[in-house]
Formats: C-alpha cells, sequence, structure tokens
C-alpha cells in the first residue's frame, strides 16, 4: 500500500469529528445561555415584585388657615405599623405601605388629631398634604351656668337624647380608670373583642348582629364597622385599635349592637351587623 493511504484513510474520521464538534458546541453553549438566563430570572423577580408591591406617601404637616408647617407630628397607618414623623418645614414619607384601603391618623400636640382613608395602588406614590387645625389653649376655670356642647359632639348629644344605643361621655370614660381603648369596649353590651392575628391586635365584633360569621363548629361574632370621627375605618384598620385611636385622645362613644339599633345615618353601610362610632377630642 501506497505511504499516503493511510493518510487518506483517516480523513472520514476527522471530519466526522470536527462536524460533531460544530454541532455540539452551540448547543452546550445555548443550553449554558438558558440555564444562566433562568437563574437572573429567579434572582430578579421576587426584588422586582416587591418594588411593584410596595407603595408610599409623602407631603407636608400644616397648620390649617396659615399654611405654617408643623414640625414634630407623627403620621401613622396603625393596621400596618407603619409611622413617620415629620421635619421642621413639615416634611414627611411612608414607605412599606401595602396596597388596599387604609386609614392614616396624624397628631401633634397643640392640634387637633385628623384622620382620612387612602386608597394605594401597588407602586404607588401619593403626594399629601395633611391640614391640622390649633387646638384654643385651655383657660382658667371659670364657672357656667348651663352646659356648652362642642360642635364636633353635637351629632353624639342628639341622639343620645333618644336613648337607643349605648353612650359613654368623656367623663363617664375617665371614672372608669381604665388606660386602654379596649378596655372600655369590653364593658359595652352585645361588644366582643375578635383575636385577629398573632400579634394580639383584635378586632370589633358583636355577638347581636344579624350577619354572625358561620364557621365549621359554631359560629364568630360578626364585624362592626367602626366610625371614627364621621369617617367609616376600612375593614381591618380596628385591628390595632389601642394604637389608632389611644383612649386619651376619645371625646365620646356610640354603639349600636345590632341593626334595630342603628341610626339612619349609618343603616346604609355595607356592614349592617354593629356600629362602634368614636368621637375623638
Amino acid at each position: 500500500m501506497p505511504a499516503n493511504s493511510r493518510s487518506s484513510a483517516s480523513f472520514p474520521c476527522l471530519f466526522a469529528l470536527v462536524l460533531a464538534a460544530r454541532f455540539v458546541a452551540p448547543v452546550a453553549v445555548q443550553a449554558a445561555t438558558i440555564i444562566t438566563g433562568v437563574a437572573i430570572a429567579l434572582t430578579l423577580a421576587p426584588a422586582v415584585a416587591g418594588a411593584q408591591a410596595a407603595a408610599a406617601a409623602y407631603g407636608r404637616v400644616l397648620a390649617d388657615s396659615t399654611d405654617a408647617a408643623i414640625g414634630g407630628a407623627t403620621i401613622t397607618i396603625p393596621q400596618l405599623h407603619v409611622a413617620a414623623t415629620s421635619d421642621s418645614l413639615g416634611r414627611f414619607v411612608l414607605r412599606g405601605i401595602e396596597p388596599g384601603e387604609h386609614l392614616i391618623i396624624v397628631r401633634r400636640i397643640g392640634f387637633a388629631p385628623f384622620s382620612t382613608v387612602l386608597r394605594f395602588a401597588p407602586g404607588d406614590s401619593l403626594d399629601a398634604d395633611f391640614l391640622l387645625v390649633p387646638v384654643p389653649q385651655r383657660l382658667t376655670k371659670v364657672d357656667v351656668v348651663g352646659a356648652r356642647v362642642s360642635p364636633k359632639l353635637a351629632e353624639f348629644e342628639e341622639r343620645r337624647t333618644f336613648g337607643i344605643g349605648h353612650f359613654l361621655t368623656q367623663e363617664e370614660i375617665e371614672k372608669r380608670g381604665a388606660t386602654r381603648t379596649t378596655e372600655i369596649l369590653r364593658n359595652l353590651p352585645g361588644l366582643v373583642l375578635v383575636r385577629a392575628n398573632g400579634r394580639g391586635d383584635v378586632y370589633v365584633g358583636s355577638s347581636r348582629g344579624a350577619q354572625s360569621l358561620l364557621r365549621a363548629g359554631g359560629s364568630r361574632p360578626c364585624h362592626a364597622q367602626v366610625v371614627l370621627d364621621g369617617v367609616p375605618m376600612p375593614e381591618g384598620a380596628d385591628g390595632g385599635l389601642d394604637q389608632a385611636v389611644p383612649l386619651t385622645d376619645i371625646a365620646a362613644l356610640e354603639w349600636y349592637a345590632g341593626p334595630a339599633q342603628m341610626p339612619a345615618k349609618y343603616s346604609s353601610t355595607k356592614n349592617m351587623c354593629a356600629v362602634l362610632v368614636i368621637w375623638t377630642k
């Protein structure tokens, strides 16, 4: 056999190896690219989802009528245990807000507390300025003939004269020597406090309401509507009632344990179980 015959015979094997390398290498690179892409996507997914879910609120706390900046005001969302304090220019920022409707309460010594309900969408960044009304300084005690009713409590006093429902004035609340709002509520007929979560928060319920929530093995008290200074609190916001409305801020309470007692003003609410009306000072 000629000397170059062996070299010619090895060409088909060498050609087959070259073809295999050309086809296998791209497939391997492609697979590695796909695996790397999946790993990056899995790593980024929670961060992207979290950024989309969280909302924020920012703005200023100002004095009503003068628009003067109020520093040292506390802005809280009791349901989420989120809080912020305004700086010397009245500016504040609330971060980490879950989507949904939330009760926001603004407080500062020397001003009447302010509360409102805002709706947050995922990723929202709301700009909101809150105006606080100054509280007049208390003067030396003067004997006055006749009872003076605060304009804010005129509605409370009007319903109290009819005697339908249960009412507590500030004086009656102070006589009981309680330190927390829930301590006062426990003594109202038909009102029950139901544990809402593992943090010890409770929601207000009624054992006499028409819409008892059926559960396996029995029933639970129905969830009552809580109204703060005429504004219905969103469902679930009453879970941290002691933080949302400290007892020292309460001027009066109204409790209607069922639809038969409920005033016409509140009978149109979506929750026909019971109504707790809280008036602050």
